[in-house]
């Protein structure tokens, strides 16, 4: 999932051109999500128009096992190691 830290927004400019990096990357060059948000966020980082931007954003990996969306103690875990 790719999100924005808590809090936090981002310029509409950098978001469009994220995203455009993004999905060029992940549909046209056949990268997987993780290759494609580097990417794209490596670019923005390299770009001075929104290197301090780029730094808002958040890939967040799901891990092996799914947490139950019901269960508090898996809430808690996931989102203190966030």
């Amino acid at each position: 999932m790719i999100c924005t830290k808590r809090n936090e927004k981002i310029k509409d400019l950098a978001m469009i051109e994220f995203t455009g990096l993004f999905y060029k990357a992940l549909f046209g060059e056949k990268k997987t999500v993780c290759e494609a948000f580097y990417q794209a966020f490596t670019f923005l980082r390299n770009n001075q128009q929104h290197e301090d931007e780029v730094y808002k954003l958040l890939l967040i990996k799901t891990k092996d096992k799914p947490y139950p969306l019901d269960n508090y103690e898996a809430k808690m875990e996931f989102y203190s190691s966030s």
